[in-house]
């Protein structure tokens, strides 16, 4: 650090340009190198792997589209073989029909093989053989015409089809074979050849292939010398699925190889394909086309050098596979093996391609790469190298430039030191230098003029002094005063001179103030706003906020008093102006504050204007309400000492003065001046001379008009104006929340409203009781003033009423057809009628005239129309949207709760008249019970006759009166299960006989228990033979449960008294019945024993009357 200490500033500068700049620039160099060599091996790498890419993707389609090819080509093939065996199959089964059909005659073209091997038929396009063994008979030449049929077709075919070598048919019997076309002579053909071998003896096989429909021979050498042909064989049955011969199509090999093969001549590319068991069926190489049908399954082997495990796993996947991509070695050399699947045959086709191939291609490619990369890396060290030397050059040059003015600056301060004044300095540049040697020389002109800029500072400083606004008074700390500018001479009213040597204290109304205040500022404290009160020179007091502090006068080496004063009366007059108005602001904010909870329109607008008349002081105020569709505007609330000249119903219309203009166009309007404004118009209030008239409004929503009138011309300023529009905006508000309270509270009224009537609807199934709940509600809830609600009568197409409220006409006059009036309109349509004026219908039927306006709303329930709801009004256009919906939903309501009840009646009746009948089986039952004795004739009848007026004696509910009624009936319905022999016994019952009777209330019970609307009389029935003490009694014990008092059913307790009663009163098998009043004597005697106290009185009681 110190040898860099002592270095120059330009040596320091060259060393700072070495580590900072040009050691980081050769670092940046050799990254630079390293990455561009690492790009240039990265991109041909790049290259060999697409060209590869492309290499797989270009085999590997070449082979996919000409397999495709080729199964095109073969399935259609195998339909022509399947469709000749069909036609063949009908010309064996009728040979002679076919015969008929032939154009030439196999009698006169007779062939006779010399050696008698076959005999041959042709004609131009047919060559017909025989085997030696058969025999021409006519059956066989009926055949042979009969095939002469396909004649055409297989000529045909075969000129369309150049790849057909051969089409024939044999028969199983080999009769006769046929081929087409007429390119097989008889002396091409080989002394050894014979039908029988080797080509029908191999397609004879067929038929053990019962579900192939073709089959496809291997390649075999056509014995004719046309070359490899393959063999697409179909078999012909008869109707009953025999086998009955075989028609087959031989095809090319060589022609197919050259169709669907595909071929490079200028690659290294070949083709092959190979059969199920990957053996090679035919291959393309090199330009030579060559064939060979391998006997054993060695197939691809033969072509590989590749090691056997890479051969196997191919091979795997050549048999597993119908296509795929592999890489090889074979010949020592990579290639591309792709093969795909030709289903109608089940080959493969193969295709091949040597990596060299890429290689060949990529050469080129990557030795341009190398070309480009070395021609920038050359181009970089020559650009770093000029850089390098650019970068040292320039900081050699900008050393210099900087150490000159430096030393320059350095001689130049050197000769301040010694206290020479230097010449300024030159230099011709913009730069930091050029700003350090300008600032120099400022220093030395500011050095130069420093004293004259001191004086004239202080000349400036005296000036403002004298001519402040506010009054400045300097004295000493005697309080002497020292200096008085403009403004206290105005303020005080003494001169200068006048001033000059004058106490300061003599300025004060309290002298004690200043000398407190200057003690204080003594203590290096700056008094700020003190308020005090001058005396001036004729005496009048003046109110001053003063600032003072003590500060040092360097010329005369004194400390002096500086003091400030302002005169704020006039802003203390406004002060009061401003807290006038803040007492009248915070006055109405309290007003405005109050209305925002008002929810009475009338109270807020009267109690608003009141409000604001009091806090300003307006000669009158007025707040009025807008009614836009009448285009009027209506007087609400009012103040002022002439309000009881405004009419309380006052109203002017939209263009009228200047209420109306305010109204149409919802701005604020200011008239200074009545006599000379256009829109004002004289009205109620007397001399009148300005009006301030604002709206109450929200963007285009108008809802009032305030108006403010004074008896002076321009009485309003702008102050005004923004405080009535304050006021205006808040009212809006004010308005907006009692509104929207209405809408709430109608809401909240409208559906509790609702609740009440669905509950009311809901509460009953009486159809009275019902429609007098639904209108008593549209009376007293919904306040409508008349209604109806008419039912529809089904029986003769008519609605009728039900009940209605507000009228005083017969019901017969609201009866209505269909169609007829507004409530048969309605009834007609099934939909509402609204009637805004009823005086414009001519179909309104008045039946008061007072009624205005009408909605008549279908009852509908479902697709029924079950009545009509009728509501009239006294007003016009009374029924709005929100009554609309609320009436269509209470419509929809009574409607349902009509056809409620309306089921409901029906369903009484229904049970009603069910329970009539099953009470009149069980009479009946119970009477074939009496039958069975004769003493006890009409006892049912008179047991359940007083038992219910003792029932209603007691006052006891109509469901258990009903009960104990049924109960009564039923009680003696056990006995059916007792032997007559032991009711109709005349002397006493033996224990045995006794303990069978008194089962008879368990045996009731059992009977009728299922009977669901008799449950509640199974305990009345079950005890009626129960005492009410519960005691044993040897005569007449309770049973039989021996339960007492309470315990006992009310209803059993009836039954057992009117029983007994009704027993004591009747003649018995073993007694004479006792007298009425020995009867009652027995009851009144086991009162409170065996029956129920309260139930002999109220038994009594009934026998009396």
């Amino acid at each position: 650090m110190n040898i860099f200490a002592n270095l120059k500033l330009r040596d320091r500068m060259l060393f700072i340009v070495l580590l900072s700049i040009v050691i980081p620039l050769l670092i940046i160099a050799v990254i630079i190198y390293k990455q561009l060599t690492t790009i240039e091996k990265n991109t041909e790498d790049d290259t060999r792997l697409l060209l590869k890419k492309q290499l797989h993707s270009f085999v590997s389609v070449e082979t996919k589209h000409h397999a495709q090819r080729m199964n095109k080509y073969l399935e259609d093939i195998s339909r022509k073989v399947q469709y000749l065996s069909l036609i063949g199959s009908n010309i064996i089964e009728n040979p002679k029909f076919y015969a008929n059909k032939s154009k030439w005659d196999v009698r006169t073209k007779i062939y006779r093989d010399p050696e008698g091997r076959y005999t041959s038929y042709k004609n131009d396009t047919v060559n017909v053989f025989l085997p030696r063994q058969a025999v021409l008979n006519e059956k066989v030449i009926e055949l042979i015409n009969g095939t002469a049929y396909l004649d055409d077709f297989f000529f045909i075919e075969y000129h369309n089809q150049e790849d057909i070598v051969a089409i024939w048919l044999a028969l199983q019997e080999q009769r006769y074979a046929r081929i087409y076309p007429n390119r097989m002579q008889s002396e091409k053909l080989p002394a050894d050849y014979q039908l029988e071998e080797p080509d029908l003896a191999t397609l004879a096989q067929l038929p053990k292939y019962p579900n192939v429909k073709v089959l496809w021979v291997p390649p075999y050498q056509d014995r004719t010398g046309e070359g490899q042909v393959v063999s697409c064989v179909s078999m012909i049955v008869s109707p009953d699925n025999r086998y009955r011969g075989t028609i087959a199509i031989d095809l090319s090999m060589k022609k197919i190889l050259q169709n669907f093969v595909p071929y490079y001549k200028d690659k290294d590319i070949f083709s092959f394909l190979i059969d199920a068991d990957t053996n090679i069926i035919a291959i393309e190489k090199k330009n030579k086309n060559y064939f060979a049908i391998p006997q054993t399954a060695a197939g691809i082997y033969s072509l590989a050098t590749s090691s056997d495990n890479e051969i196997k796993s191919f091979a795997r996947h050549l048999r597993n596979s119908d296509s795929g991509i592999e890489n090889i070695m074979t010949d020592n050399s990579e290639r591309i093996f792709s093969f795909y699947k030709v289903p109608e045959t089940n080959w493969k086709l193969v295709v091949s391609a040597s990596i060299d191939e890429l290689r060949k291609e990529a050469a080129p490619i990557i030795g341009k790469i190398h070309n480009k990369f070395r021609i920038i890396k050359i181009i970089w060290i020559a650009l770093f190298v000029f850089l390098l030397f650019l970068c040292m050059g320039g900081m050699v040059k900008l050393s210099s430039d900087i150490v000159q003015p430096i030393s320059q600056v350095a001689d130049a301060a050197t000769q301040l030191e010694k206290g020479e004044i230097p010449h300024t300095l030159l230099v011709e540049r913009k730069d930091e230098i050029a700003r350090l040697v300008h600032s120099f020389n400022n220093l030395l002109k500011s050095l130069v003029q420093r004293e004259q800029h001191v004086k004239g500072i202080q000349n400036y400083l005296e000036s403002i002094i004298r001519n402040s606004p506010d009054t400045i008074i300097v004295a000493d700390l005697q309080l002497n005063i020292v200096n008085f500018n403009k403004a206290a001479e105005l303020l005080l009213g003494y001169k200068i001179d006048e001033a000059v040597d004058k106490n300061l204290a003599s300025l004060f109304d309290d002298d004690r103030i200043i000398k407190e205040l200057v003690e204080k500022a003594k203590k290096d404290t700056i008094i700020h706003g003190q308020e005090v009160v001058f005396i001036s020179k004729n005496k009048t007091k003046i109110d001053v906020l003063i600032s003072l502090s003590i500060v040092r006068n360097e010329v005369f080496n004194m400390d002096e008093l500086i003091l400030i004063a302002k005169d704020v009366r006039e802003m203390k007059q406004r002060e009061i102006e401003v807290m006038k108005r803040v007492k009248q602001l915070e006055m109405l904010h309290k007003t405005i504050f109050a209305a925002l909870t008002a929810m009475d329109l009338d109270y807020l607008l009267q109690n608003m204007a009141k409000t604001i008349q009091e806090t300003f002081l307006y000669n009158s105020v007025g707040i009025y309400a807008v009614d836009n569709n009448r285009k009027e505007l209506y007087l609400k609330g009012k103040a002022g000492p002439y309000k009881h000249l405004l009419p309380d119903d006052a109203k002017q219309e939209f263009s009228e003065g200047i209420l109306g203009l305010v109204a149409r166009t919802g701005e604020s309007y200011l008239c200074q001046d009545t006599l000379h404004d256009p829109y004002y118009i004289q009205k109620d209030i007397p001399n009148t001379k300005s009006e301030l008239c604002v709206p109450i409004r929200s963007e285009n929503d108008i809802v009032g008009v305030i108006n403010v009138e004074e008896a002076q011309t321009n009485a309003f300023d702008a102050h005004d104006v923004l405080t009535i529009e304050a006021i205006a905006a808040s009212l809006y508000t004010c308005i907006k929340n009692i509104d929207l309270y209405r809408h709430l509270k109608n809401r909240i009224d409208e559906l509790t409203a609702f609740y009440e009537f669905s509950r009311t609807l809901m509460s009953t199934l009486d159809m009275d009781v019902l429609i007098s709940r639904i209108l008593n509600i549209l009376r007293t809830t919904f306040n409508y003033s008349t209604a109806s609600i008419l039912k529809m009568d089904e029986k003769d197409n008519m609605l009728r009423l039900l009940a209605n409220f507000g009228y005083a006409t017969q019901s017969e006059q609201f009866d209505r057809h269909i169609g007829e009036g507004i409530i048969g309109l309605a009834a007609q349509e099934k939909k509402t009628i609204v009637i805004p004026d009823v005086n414009k219908e001519p179909r309104y039927i008045r039946l008061l005239p007072h009624v205005q306006s009408e909605i008549a709303i279908p009852l509908i329930y479902g697709e029924k129309l079950v009545g009509i709801l009728d509501v009239e009004s006294e007003h016009i256009d009374f029924f709005k949207q929100n009554e609309i919906n609320m009436l269509t939903s209470l419509a929809t309501q009574i409607a349902m709760a009509i056809d409620n009840a309306s089921l409901f009646v029906q369903l009484q009746e229904a049970h009603k008249k069910l329970k009539e009948s099953f009470i009149g089986i069980l009479k009946a039952l119970t009477a074939a019970i009496e039958a069975k004795d004769s003493y006890t004739d009409g006892h049912v009848q008179r047991t359940s006759y007083y038992a219910e007026k003792v029932a209603r004696e007691l006052k006891l509910n109509e469901e258990l009166v009903e009960s104990i009624k049924y109960a009564s009936i039923l009680h003696d319905i056990g006995k059916i299960g007792v032997p007559e022999t032991i009711l109709t016994k005349p002397g006493p019952l033996t224990d045995e006989e006794r303990k069978l009777i008194q089962k008879h209330p368990e045996i009731g019970v059992t009977i009728i228990k299922d009977i669901e609307f008799l449950k509640e009389a199974l305990p009345s029935i079950l005890c009626h033979q129960e005492r009410y003490n519960g005691e044993t009694h040897e005569e007449f014990p309770g049973y039989p449960a021996g339960l007492k008092e309470n315990d006992i059913p009310i209803g059993a307790h009836i039954i057992a008294v009117v029983d007994a009663y009704d027993a004591m009163t009747s003649d018995r098998p073993y007694r004479k019945a006792m007298s009425h009043e020995e009867a009652i004597a027995v009851l009144l005697r086991e009162k409170g024993k065996q029956f129920h106290p309260k139930v002999v009185d109220a038994f009594l009681h009934i026998l009396q009357k």
